[in-house]
């Protein structure tokens, strides 16, 4: 039986799903691949245009894309002509009309070098809505054999229309064991951080939060020193959050936070994953962690918060998160804090 996107880790369903549809030449014309920041949308999508392409596709002894032939190779080099990629240009903050228009000319023109054209629109939740209704005429009206490959990290910032002419491919956020298996077999040069910290290699792995890219950039001594730091202040503000902690402790805990805003909403991330642990280990004690490494130090805490006070300090957390993105005062965000957990 012929093997599906070996390169690409996790996302069993989906690769079987797609590949079965390339070899049987049954792929959609047009397809979303949904899912969160470093969950391996483009790579993905690569990996689906060198499939379409590849020179060993009928030959069941090979995985499928082969990353061997000549083709393959050029696709993931960024050389091949019948492949291309529509995305957002320097510091722009959406992909406008003009780069659609542009996309759906060079739709109208032959194939250079293979027999289909794919496109694939990066970040096309960043699309202004005149670039989405732009490109809904192309989707309902594909040009010769063209295949649309969209990748969006929020759903809800597409057009009803858009979703309803493509099929969506959810992409799953890598799990911590996805990650250290790729680590193990592709980035053995990293490996050493394993053995010589292995908490700080967890560490890595759980701020990651699924993304191999971010794992990866996370394995270095500065980084994960800091990864240290963040999670040792956010487990004595959890640890403030029990219910006989005197309120001078929590006050000496908020004020350790730091005051800088893009720090404090890091830190304030990685303390709602910590509630958000607790809260789930009383649902399921096979609860997948974000914040803690140790599964009995999040049921520890568990048991000393409570279900009801830890549900409502989350509520509390994220409207803070909120607040503090929309640039309210620190100051006064800090003293919101401490003065109403003791309360709840």
């Amino acid at each position: 039986m012929q093997s599906y996107f070996n390169r690409i880790a996790g996302n069993s369903q989906a690769k079987s799903r797609i590949g079965e549809n390339i070899a049987k030449g049954t792929l959609p014309h047009a397809l979303l691949l949904s899912g969160g920041e470093g969950v391996g949308k483009l790579t993905f999508a690569l990996e689906i245009a060198a499939a379409v392409n590849c020179e060993n596709k009928g030959n069941l002894s090979h995985p499928l894309p082969c990353h061997a032939c000549n083709t393959c190779r050029r696709i993931f080099e960024g050389k091949f002509l019948d492949v291309k990629i529509i995305q957002r240009e320097g510091s722009r903050a959406s992909v406008s009309i003009e780069d659609v228009r542009s996309a759906k000319s060079d739709m109208a023109l032959s194939p250079s070098e293979s027999d289909c054209k794919i496109y694939i629109f990066k970040d096309a939740h960043l699309m202004t809505a005149a670039a989405q209704n732009s490109l809904l005429k192309a989707l309902e009206e594909p040009v010769g054999r063209t295949f649309m490959i969209l990748l969006a990290e929020q759903e809800d910032k597409l057009l009803t229309t858009i979703k309803s002419r493509v099929q969506t491919i959810p992409m799953q956020r890598f799990s911590e064991s996805d990650i250290d298996e790729y680590i193990s077999e592709r980035r053995s040069d990293l490996l050493s951080v394993k053995r010589s910290d292995p908490e700080g290699y967890r560490a890595s792995l759980l701020a990651a939060e699924g993304s191999i890219g971010r794992a990866i950039s996370y394995l270095s001594p500065d980084m994960i020193s800091e990864i240290m730091q963040r999670r040792a202040l956010a487990d004595r503000l959890l640890s403030a959050f029990s219910k006989k902690t005197e309120y001078k402790e929590i006050k000496s805990a908020v004020a350790s936070l730091p005051a800088k805003r893009q720090e404090l909403l890091s830190m304030l991330d990685e303390i709602i994953n910590g509630v958000r642990d607790i809260i789930a280990l009383r649902y399921s004690k096979n609860a997948r962690l974000r914040h803690f490494a140790a599964r009995e130090d999040a049921e520890r805490l568990s048991s000393l918060i409570g279900a009801v006070r830890a549900v409502a300090i989350y509520e509390l957390l994220t409207d803070i998160y909120e607040d503090c993105q929309k640039n309210a005062n620190i100051s006064s965000l800090m003293t919101r804090l401490s003065s109403t957990i003791p309360t709840i």
